[in-house]
């Protein structure tokens, strides 16, 4: 049986280190050199990492954040796994991989620390919870780092959706970029910059690959498009390709701008008509509930004369 002392030292060394925690963290502190380094040598860390370095999610988001960089180093270190698709619901997210690996070992280590708080209780009060709160912190440890996997696979049909109208405004803004006599690179850069959202992130970030390699950007959207398995994109690559032709690119532009357009309408009238129908199995069933109500006196009055 511990002692009512012993329970209160414990008290109290948690209470000041948490206060001294909440201190440290709202300090700011100095920018480290190495951290400056790493932005510069994003891709070798990436190599690192076994990443492709022109991969179009970044490793870490906020350089000086020590749970940002505490998660990228368990992530290159005891190399996590990451699927080439959470990789893509990230990029579209516009959200880093130090980000994601953050929320998944912050709440691993909650899932696994509450219940062992329980144990503390047991072994202090003598509650005879036994084994119990033990196991339950291995499955709170799992529950919490496959949480955030969960959570981003639910949300991936909405962000899709997100990415396909981001990019459906950047074609527009392209168009309105030619018909202000600007060329095609020069439509693409310049509608790139007029946004924060994640996709025209991602372009900008191919064109300038492109611009420091000397290369037209059309494989470089190419390639984007494959990552993001964005296929407008690639459609937008070709007929602006057509530039280097003197080819005449408005009236192309508006047609197939045109073509994905009604295209996403339909995909959106499709999801609609099947979450209406969805939602027909939640309306029968009140109605179900009321006719038993009424039909439930004479039923039995029937079953009651038999």
């Amino acid at each position: 049986m511990i002692s009512l002392c012993v329970i209160a030292i414990v008290a109290g060394c948690c209470v000041v280190g948490g206060l001294a925690m909440a201190v440290i963290g709202c300090l700011r502190s100095p920018r480290r050199l190495d951290d400056a380094l790493a932005l510069l040598t994003v891709g070798d860390a990436a190599r690192e990492a076994g990443l492709s370095g022109d991969q179009t999610v970044s490793l870490i988001g906020d350089p000086g954040s020590r749970v940002e960089r505490a998660a990228v180093l368990a992530y290159q270190r005891l190399h996590l796994p990451l699927s080439p698709a959470t990789e893509r619901l990230l990029a579209l997210q516009g959200r880093p991989i130090s980000d994601f690996f953050a929320s998944k070992l912050i709440l691993a280590v909650a899932g696994l620390a509450a219940p062992l708080l329980v144990s503390v209780a047991d072994l202090a009060f003598g509650l005879g919870l036994g084994a119990v709160p033990a196991a339950l912190s291995l499955v709170g440890a799992a529950l919490g780092y496959f949480w955030p996997d969960l959570s981003l696979r639910r949300s991936a049909a909405q962000v899709r959706r997100d990415a396909a109208e981001a990019l459906s405004v950047f074609f527009d803004l392209v168009i309105l970029e030619r018909l202000g006599n600007s060329s095609a690179t020069q439509a693409l850069h310049r509608a790139a910059e007029l946004s924060d959202v994640a996709v025209f992130g991602q372009i900008r970030g191919a064109l300038r690959r492109a611009q420091l390699q000397q290369k037209p950007p059309w494989n470089e959207l190419h390639k984007l498009a494959s990552e993001l398995r964005m296929s407008d994109l690639d459609d937008l690559a070709d007929v602006l390709s057509l530039d280097e032709q003197g080819a005449a690119l408005v009236g192309a532009l508006r047609a197939r701008v045109s073509e994905l357009r009604r295209a996403h309408l339909a995909k959106e009238r499709i999801a609609a008509q099947r979450d209406t129908e969805a939602m027909t199995i939640w309306m029968v069933i009140p109605v179900l509930v009321f006719a038993l109500l009424f039909l439930g006196a004479p039923l039995l009055r029937i079953t009651a004369m038999t």
